[in-house]
């Protein structure tokens, strides 16, 4: 085997660059979750997929030049055409949940992602234990470990969030 020098270029099948996904995308809906407690759907302008995700998954969120926040995405990880984020105002903060709550329907926000270095790992039966806004990556592994059919045991939470026709939600 030789080494490859400055002068040769890779084959073809080499050359695949991985890049993470970055766009533009609009908020559809922003609703009040719980007490303090925003929920932002963001979805592509044109209507196009999403990359997919999986639960306990998060993105960045581009808020102006020097700001940038990872959430935790938070609602069904099959559907491609929306995100999902929970946000808790934070006003001592550094200014993300703040610049977060004042979206509104129609604005655009920057992101990057996602990542997930928090996955549901496959088990018999779980037990979903959170507290506050760390409730939002579990929300979407709750619902992944009840479409899959797995055994669970009720959840054991600190935010307020009850079992309804829906399924698990913000109250």
């Amino acid at each position: 085997m030789t080494a490859m020098t400055t002068t040769q270029q890779a084959p073809a099948t080499a050359a695949t660059v991985l890049r993470e996904f970055e766009a533009t995308l609009v908020v559809t809906a922003v609703s009040d979750a719980a007490e303090g407690v925003k929920t932002i759907t963001l979805a592509n302008p044109d209507g196009t997929a999403l990359p997919a995700w999986s639960p306990g998954a998060h993105i960045d969120v581009v808020l102006g030049d020097d700001l940038t926040r990872q959430y935790s995405l938070c609602g069904d990880a099959s559907d491609d055409t929306t995100w999902r984020i929970g946000v808790l105002a934070a006003p001592d903060s550094r200014g993300g949940s703040v610049r977060v709550h004042e979206l509104e329907t129609g604005d655009t926000v920057r992101v990057r992602g996602p990542r997930n270095h928090f996955p549901l790992v496959g088990a018999a039966s779980y037990q979903f234990i959170a507290g506050g806004i760390g409730i939002t990556p579990i929300l979407a592994m709750i619902a992944e470990a009840e479409a899959a059919g797995d055994a669970r045991e009720e959840p054991v939470q600190g935010a307020r969030i009850h079992l309804g026709p829906e399924g698990w939600q913000w109250v």
